[in-house]
């Protein structure tokens, strides 16, 4: 006897989908989680040009087959058909991995190399409320010694736990100005506030600089501008370019390559300003239908006016992130930085040497989707340690919020 699913499948050949969508749906009723279900009802809304219901659907199949590639490229693509091209290509990347036929990769690289060229515009919207065990990065200690004589540190200065609300947003716009170049215009938010104004952070960023999009290489080329402000007063000015290039060996794996060079301006202690250079270098490879992989490494030569406030730094860092089965998905991002000081502190007697260990834990349930957006817990914890005890500090800090992409 032919099942449900069976005879849905030859109503939609035949071109009966509203015969197929009655029939599936009361199959729905009492099979909700069956996966061939839910995939022939997206497949109608597909036909239907309802692009939303056939992304909850896809998603709902992948809550207990996370790595069902043939699901993931369906979802690829109805992010694609509406214009949803940064949760495209993270789905097309997947499926990539899933073991697909030579034919099927081949479309999956047409779409990949058309989201790069057709992406006009992106955004970026977090907003969590953020407890944190020492909201200014202070020390545990209340006294430090300044040459030689020992001083009381103010409570600003010492280690100072909260509770805040933390606000991310961003946008960017890429405007075709000839074949395969745009010209990026970017804006970045970032504040942290908390109720007692004396620990609000926020930073606002600006660039807008040439992109050239090729089949293999994303190249771009910004200028770029920042202004941080630290309990509500300005606290430093950064002015820069950079060039940033992605190479593209195939749709799992991708080299990164970054060249910066900028000028920061320090209000409060203007002895800290100065030029700066950063190099990096990293990648990110795609295993499985249901993982990612990235790495970078970073080398920053920062001058200041005092060889005390000069330094140079490398940075190493990992994010390994996973689908699992349950709809539950999770990252994982430790990093490690090395700071060596060019000169004595007079204040100190010491060159400083920082070793900052740090690590992030993003936790997610897809299960969740609200309008887009699905809640998020990200617990933050990090440890530096400082030959000048004034700056060795512990910090954890819980973001718990929503988020656009996953």
């Amino acid at each position: 006897m032919m099942s449900d699913n069976d005879a849905a499948a030859l109503m939609m050949q035949n071109g009966d989908m509203e015969n197929a969508r009655k029939l599936l749906l009361r199959a729905e009723k009492e099979r909700p989680d069956d996966p061939q279900t839910q995939f022939l009802l997206a497949m109608l809304d597909l036909a239907a040009g309802d692009y939303p219901a056939e992304i909850r659907r896809l998603r709902r199949i992948l809550v207990r087959h996370p790595k069902a590639a043939r699901v993931r490229l369906e979802l690829g693509r109805a992010f694609f058909l509406a214009r949803d091209y940064d949760n495209a290509e993270r789905q097309f990347r997947f499926a990539t991995a899933g073991g697909l036929e030579p034919g099927v990769q081949t479309n999956i690289n047409r779409f990949l190399m058309q989201i790069r060229q057709l992406r006009r515009f992106t955004y970026n919207f977090a907003i969590a409320i953020a407890p944190d065990t020492n909201l200014n990065a202070g020390p545990a200690i209340d006294s430090v010694n300044l040459y030689g004589l020992p001083f009381q540190l103010s409570q600003s200065a010492q280690k100072t736990s909260g509770v805040g609300l933390s606000l991310d947003l961003g946008g960017q716009l890429a405007l075709p100005v000839a074949t395969n170049v745009k010209m990026v215009l970017s804006g970045q938010l970032h504040r942290s506030q908390y109720r007692d104004g004396m620990f609000d952070d926020m930073t606002l960023s600006a660039g807008a600089g040439p992109r050239i999009v090729l089949h293999r290489w994303d190249v771009s080329v910004q200028g770029f501008a920042l202004r941080r402000w630290f309990g509500d007063r300005t606290y430093s000015d950064t002015i820069g370019a950079g060039v940033d290039a992605t190479y593209y060996a195939n749709a799992r794996l991708g080299v990164q390559y970054g060249l910066s060079h900028q000028r920061i301006d320090y209000a409060v202690n203007p002895l800290q300003s100065g030029t700066g250079t950063t190099v990096s270098l990293g990648g990110f490879y795609t295993p499985n239908a249901s993982t990612i992989l990235k790495a970078t490494i970073a080398q920053t030569r920062q001058g200041a006016e005092v060889p005390g406030y000069a330094n140079r730094s490398t940075q190493f860092g990992v994010t390994v992130y996973h689908d699992f089965k349950g709809g539950f998905s999770a990252s994982v991002q430790p990093s490690y930085t090395l700071t060596h000081y060019d000169g004595v502190l007079a204040a100190f007697g010491i060159a400083r040497r920082d070793q900052l260990a740090a690590v992030q834990l993003t936790l997610l349930n897809r299960r969740l989707d609200y309008f887009g957006f699905t809640p998020r817990v990200i617990l933050s914890f990090a440890n530096n340690r400082s030959d000048i005890p004034l700056y060795t500090f512990k910090r954890a800090r819980v973001e718990m919020g929503l988020t656009r992409i996953f």
